[in-house]
């Protein structure tokens, strides 16, 4: 992080928090990272909600980052069961909460466009974002965590949008 950047002020705070948390010596006290969390969320102004309602809406999709640009998904589904199982049986300080593996901005658009008949507009010269892979073996081995896939629930998630609004 740069303490310059206004950008970096989001991780800036997450690593308060953690530093605040694993500072204190007390073993019953855990960190959480999340990844880029996602479910059917029609005011959310993330990218795979915004996207998802453009698509629907506008019958198109216009990409202001690279294709190629890169996060990992977790489903709030899974979030929602992993973390009282953290809180009171996990045996490490710190974990990993997502997939464990990343996804592009292509990917998405492709599978969008198979559900919703839109055209996609992506910028090949665009700012390319690729978020570091996360480990989530801690989850796997102790709670035998198996991740929702982002490609698996899409279509659903985007009926959803369709039925439920955008």
């Amino acid at each position: 992080v740069n303490p310059s950047e206004s950008d970096d002020l989001y991780n800036i705070t997450k690593l308060a928090g953690e530093s605040i948390c694993l500072s204190r010596d007390n073993p019953e006290i855990r960190v959480a990272r999340l990844t880029n969390v996602f479910g059917y969320d029609p005011r959310s102004e993330n990218f795979l909600s915004s996207i998802i309602r453009e698509a629907i809406s506008k019958r198109t999709i216009h990409l202001e980052l690279h294709p190629d640009s890169a996060k990992d998904y977790v489903s709030v589904d899974d979030v929602v069961k992993i973390i009282p199982q953290l809180a009171s049986r996990g045996r490490y300080r710190l974990y990993n909460i997502g997939c464990g593996e990343r996804v592009t901005n292509r990917e998405i658009v492709k599978w969008i466009s198979e559900t919703v008949r839109c055209y996609p507009k992506m910028s090949e010269d665009a700012h390319k974002i690729v978020f570091p892979e996360v480990s989530i073996d801690r989850l796997r081995d102790e709670f035998n965590f198996k991740p929702i896939q982002l490609s698996e629930v899409l279509p659903d998630l985007i009926r959803q949008y369709q039925h439920k609004g955008v």
